[in-house]
C-alpha cells in the first residue's frame, strides 16, 4: 500500500506541475545515447544554455551564458553491479579514489577539497564534494561541486563548475533538489 501511495504522489507531482513551480520542466536522460539506460530526471539550471556533449561519457551539458559556469552529467560503466547500500558502505574509499583521480589529473594545477559529505537524493546515496580547482589549461579558479552515486552498474556524476559570484548557487541547489529516479516508483 505504501508503494502505491508513493507512486500516486510522484505522478501527481509530475502531472500537476511541481516542476513548473520550481522554475522549469523535468528532463530525462533515460533514452540518451551516453546514459547507459539510467532513468534519472532533473530540472536543468534556469537560464543556462544546453550544449552538445563533446566527450564520450557526458550525457548532458549546460553553460551559464553570463560567466561560463557549467553543469554536466556523466555516466561511466562500473565493472559490477553496486547496490545503494554497498555504495554507501564504501563511501570513504570512494571519496579517496575520486580525490586521487583529480589530484593526478594533469589538467589541474590544484584540487583542494573544501567539504565532502554523504547526502541522499530520492533514496540514492550520493557523495557530495565541494572543491576549489585551479586549471592549467584555462588559468582559471573555480568552485567544483560533484554529486556521485552508483546506479546499478553505472557511476553517475552530476557536476557543477562555478566560475564566479555571478552564478547564484541557489540555481545549483534547485537542480540538486530536483533529481529523481522514477524506476523505483514503478510496480511490476
Amino acid at each position: 500500500m505504501n508503494k502505491l501511495l508513493v507512486a500516486i504522489f510522484f505522478l501527481l507531482n509530475m502531472t500537476l506541475g511541481y516542476a513548473q513551480s520550481e522554475g522549469g520542466e523535468y528532463v530525462s536522460i533515460k533514452d540518451l545515447k551516453n546514459s547507459m539506460g539510467v532513468n534519472m530526471r532533473f530540472i536543468p539550471p534556469q537560464g543556462w544554455n544546453e550544449t552538445v556533449p563533446q566527450r564520450p561519457h557526458v550525457v548532458k551539458n549546460y553553460i551559464n551564458p553570463v560567466d561560463g559556469s557549467g553543469m554536466n552529467i556523466i555516466a561511466v560503466e562500473l565493472p559490477t553491479f553496486v547496490s545503494r547500500n554497498e555504495f554507501k558502505e564504501s563511501m570513504d574509499d570512494f571519496y579517496s579514489e575520486v580525490c586521487d583521480e583529480f589530484k593526478n589529473d594533469k589538467r589541474y594545477n590544484t584540487f583542494t577539497v573544501l567539504s565532502h559529505k554523504c547526502i541522499t537524493l530520492d533514496q540514492y546515496p550520493f557523495l557530495m564534494i565541494n572543491a576549489l580547482i585551479e586549471s592549467h589549461n584555462y588559468t582559471r579558479r573555480y568552485i567544483y561541486t560533484a554529486l556521485i552515486t552508483a546506479y546499478e552498474d553505472v557511476r553517475i556524476h552530476i557536476c557543477f563548475y562555478i566560475m564566479s559570484e555571478k552564478t547564484d548557487y541557489r540555481i545549483v541547489q534547485k537542480v540538486i533538489d530536483s533529481v529523481i529516479f522514477p524506476d523505483q516508483y514503478l510496480t511490476y
